[in-house]
Order: C-alpha cells, then sequence, then structure tokens
C-alpha cells in the first residue's frame, strides 16, 4: 500500500471536509478578471490589456514580442510601464529618450506627453520634471522656476552637470526649468512646445545623489466603480456574487455588477467582499494554519 494513500485515509474525516472545502473556495475566490503577466510584470485589477480581463476603462498595451507593459498616450506614442503599486493605485513610465545627439526627445512633435483625459489617468504631484532647451520667452510665463547657468544653484542644472553622457547635447543650452505635475494642464499633459527636452523624476530627494534619483512619471489612476453589463451572464463570469442591476447615479441606462446583500464592492480586486475585511484573505489565512495541522496529522502517521 503507498504510504500516501494510507496517510489519506487515516486522516480525520473533519481534516478532508475541510481540505476540499478550503479548494472549493479558493477557486471561487480567484480573481477571474485579473489579466494575465504581461512578461514578469504583474497586471493588477483593474488594468486591462484585453476585453476579456480587468476593466477595459483602464487599458495598458502588452507587448508580447518584448514581454513589456506599456502605456499609450492620447497621440499612440508608447511609454513603458517600469513598475506598478497597486496598494497606491499608481505605475511609472519611462520618460521619452533623446533623438541622436540633439536636445529633443522623441515626443517633442507631439508636444511632449499627453494622457487621454477620457481615461481614469493622471499625473500625481510626486513628479519633479525639468523642462530643457527652453526658449527665453518661456521664463516670463512663470509657470515654472527657470535658472540660466549662471544664477543660483538648481536642482535642473545640477542633474545637468552630472547627468549620463547622452544628455550632453542638453548641456550647451542657457535655460532649465524645474517644477511639479498635477494640478490645471499638468494633471495630463508635459507640454513640450516651448522647450524641446523634459526629463521627469519621481519622489525627489535632492539629497541624495543625482545617480540615485528615480527616473520617471508617475501616474495614478482612480478607483474603478463595478464593472458594466449587459445581462446577469456577464456578473456570474466576471463578478461571483453580483447582479446585473441599473446604474441609479449614472442616469444614462448604464447597468454594473452590484454586490449581493451582505457585501461589497472591492475596487482593488474586483471583487465583492464582505464587510471591511477580504473574505478570500481570511479563507488564504485560516486554509493555511488549516492545511499546516493537517500536514503536520500526515508527518504523525508516518
Amino acid at each position: 500500500m503507498e504510504v500516501g494513500h494510507a496517510s489519506l485515509l487515516h486522516l480525520p474525516s473533519t481534516g478532508i471536509s475541510f481540505f476540499c472545502l478550503t479548494i472549493l473556495l479558493l477557486l471561487s475566490c480567484s480573481a477571474g478578471k485579473q489579466c494575465g503577466n504581461c512578461g514578469s510584470t504583474a497586471v493588477p485589477y483593474p488594468l486591462s490589456t484585453s476585453p476579456g480581463c480587468g476593466d477595459p476603462k483602464y487599458p495598458v498595451f502588452c507587448n508580447t514580442s518584448a514581454r513589456a507593459l506599456f502605456l499609450k498616450s492620447i497621440n499612440g506614442t508608447e511609454y513603458p510601464i517600469t513598475s506598478i503599486d497597486p496598494q497606491s493605485q499608481t505605475f511609472i513610465i519611462q520618460p521619452a529618450r533623446l533623438m541622436g545627439n540633439s536636445c529633443r526627445t522623441t515626443d517633442f512633435v507631439y508636444e511632449g506627453v499627453k494622457l487621454n483625459h477620457s481615461l481614469p489617468f493622471n499625473f500625481t504631484t510626486g513628479n519633479t520634471l525639468f523642462l530643457l532647451n527652453c526658449s527665453a520667452q518661456f521664463m516670463t510665463r512663470g509657470v515654472f522656476d527657470c535658472f540660466t547657468q549662471s544664477s543660483n544653484p538648481s536642482s535642473c542644472w545640477t542633474y545637468l552637470r552630472q547627468a549620463p553622457p547622452e544628455m550632453a547635447s542638453c548641456r550647451s543650452w542657457n535655460i532649465c526649468c524645474s517644477g511639479t505635475t498635477g494640478g490645471g494642464a499638468l494633471t495630463y499633459n508635459i507640454i513640450a512646445r516651448s522647450c524641446t527636452a523634459y526629463r521627469s523624476f519621481v519622489n525627489l530627494d535632492e539629497k541624495l545623489p543625482v545617480q540615485e534619483w528615480q527616473e520617471g512619471l508617475q501616474v495614478q489612476w482612480s478607483s474603478p466603480a463595478e464593472l458594466e453589463c449587459r445581462n446577469q451572464t456577464d456578473c456570474s463570469e466576471a463578478v461571483p456574487n453580483s447582479t446585473c442591476l441599473k446604474d441609479q447615479s449614472a442616469g444614462d441606462g448604464t447597468s454594473r455588477c452590484k454586490c449581493n446583500g451582505g457585501l461589497q464592492w472591492d475596487p482593488k480586486t474586483g471583487t465583492c467582499i464582505k464587510g471591511e475585511i477580504h473574505l478570500c484573505s481570511l479563507i488564504f489565512i485560516s486554509s493555511d494554519m488549516r492545511l499546516q495541522s493537517i500536514s503536520a496529522s500526515f508527518n504523525t502517521l508516518n
């Protein structure tokens, strides 16, 4: 007789019952609408790489050849997503590079980065922006703090003087401007009309060496509402324990997968949860503890 079979047969019936129930619950708790990984990058809900997963109103693009995730701007320019933080609902994109040996970014023809206003993405206030090779007229607008090489030290010139070799072409120009994103026009756009290039750093700490500054543009997504639905089948497949109902607050006839009684919508997982505690998390914790007990029994019998 095989040892494994003998041990399983001798496990208490309550242990077997709990084990089977746990497996069923874990399967039902799987985030069925969450998209699969893009290369090695996990794609958290509500980000969507295809109509069949995530929330389609939160589109990102998975380049399967490059095995990398991208955000498309309103003009179609693709910016690589270098990291994602589901808890803060943010991700970081890599800014456009310079064209050859010039002080001009590849997206200059599109006037910089422009997010689609109709999508739930916006730049956070954690981005410090350096605008390079700016016109003298730009200095007078007062939107950014602009400095010449001979003026008082600024973080912008500190960066340029210690920047990588590819930034050398921008050091020869006399005006460098700095500011932060978020609020007004800079909520969705990094406009580079009067300046031909830009660099951006996330949560900049000027006390650190330039080499340790985190380059990128931090983008935040707004919390998603319940998924839109056409019929109950949509909800049964995408959001278990929900019902397809008219969204009374929308006023446009939109229907959404509303959580059934006693449950509430969790925008971070795209599921219906009980109270303030994620039921699936409790199942994972309790099942782990119980399975450890079952495993101990298994080892004792052997």
